[in-house]
């Protein structure tokens, strides 16, 4: 009796085969697999994909995408068609991701660093609410002197005298604009071995309350290696900002979300925290272009790196503009001549990486 009609009886009569007991099951990507030996007369093929469905024949294409299995087969010349073994789900990919594959973090305890970049700071400077952030036991503070001309560096000294090692001071020779005060500072914080770390204005426009929240958001969610405050407007929150910086502002981080690709709603606020991955060590390594629109270079690194696991921002319940502010109009328009230096950077290492 040909092996066709002799398959089609045995569905019939309700028959059904008795497999051989596969070997233990090896991990592979997408779940486990099945990995047996080959029984006496019969032969296994490997990587068949089937839609499991009982009493229905494969049709194609369409079912190969539901599951990688291992089928058995009886002789080639015997039988008629394979019989699924064990199917391993494998997810589809849906959408378009904008990093890679993780690397896992170069530390593994829950020690935090916060950098504050200063620079003139010797009659605004609040330092007893800076120090606060050391009251949780686990986060620590760099401040950087940033090569200021007055008594910022002695008020600095004297502030972290009596803090033994979780607060330091790290002094630059010339001043090099807050971004370079702030690469400086993560460098220094990611050498001493802190898996996790951030920087924070030295005005305190955001509140170190609203510091812990976005520390925080790294805590709450492993998928994330990058955190940013991100100061939206809305009702039962203090956002005190004038309209011609909200307006610029606007406009700046919508030129940004172009140039990095993803949607982003304030690249500017001055309290971002970071994961320490190989991605941003790699980020740092190079002193950055822009004196004023560093965050949107440091941000593009990590996202043309491809080893970040997630961005995301944490509406600030509190954040206002505090007065000797420097950065003025001015430093805006630089901050978007910066941003089409950056967008052509991105070009030119699309290019490269072809």
């Amino acid at each position: 009796m040909p092996c066709r009609a002799r398959a089609r009886r045995a569905r019939r009569a309700g028959e059904r085969r008795v497999l051989p007991r596969p070997a233990p099951a090896a991990r592979r990507r997408g779940g486990l697999r099945a990995c047996p030996r080959s029984p006496p007369g019969q032969r296994w093929r490997r990587g068949v994909a089937w839609r499991i469905r009982p009493h229905r024949r494969d049709r194609g294409g369409a079912a190969r995408r539901a599951a990688r299995v291992i089928v058995v087969v009886g002789p080639r010349r015997r039988c008629a068609r394979p019989v699924v073994l064990r199917a391993v789900s494998r997810p589809r990919r849906r959408g378009v991701t904008t990093a890679a594959a993780p690397s896992p973090p170069l530390a593994t305890s829950d020690r935090r660093v916060v950098v504050v970049p200063c620079f003139n700071e010797a009659e605004r400077l609040d330092g007893a609410a800076l120090l606060a952030l050391l009251d949780d036991g686990r986060t620590d503070v760099v401040f950087v002197d940033d090569g200021s001309t007055d008594a910022t560096r002695a008020s600095l000294q004297a502030l972290v005298r009596d803090r033994g090692p979780r607060a330091r001071v790290v002094g630059l020779d010339q001043n090099g604009g807050k971004g370079e005060a702030v690469r400086r500072g993560l460098l220094a914080a990611v050498d001493d071995g802190a898996p996790v770390v951030a920087f924070l204005d030295a005005d305190l426009s955001t509140p170190v309350a609203e510091m812990r929240r976005v520390l925080a958001a790294l805590d709450d969610r492993e998928d994330v290696d990058v955190a940013m405050g991100a100061r939206v407007a809305l009702l039962g929150r203090a956002i005190e900002r004038s309209p011609a910086r909200h307006y610029l502002g606007r406009v700046f981080a919508t030129a940004a979300s172009t140039v990095l690709g993803v949607r982003v709603y304030d690249t500017q606020c001055g309290a971002k925290a970071f994961r320490v991955t190989a991605a941003l060590r790699d980020a740092l390594t190079t002193p950055f272009s822009s004196r004023w629109a560093f965050d949107v270079e440091l941000l593009a690194r990590l996202l043309w790196h491809g080893d970040s696991r997630g961005f995301v921002e944490v509406p600030l319940a509190s954040w206002r503009d505090v007065k000797g502010s420097k950065l003025s109009p001015k430093a805006m328009v630089r901050a978007g001549v910066d941003l089409i230096r950056i967008a052509a950077s991105a070009r030119h290492d699309r290019r490269r990486r072809r």
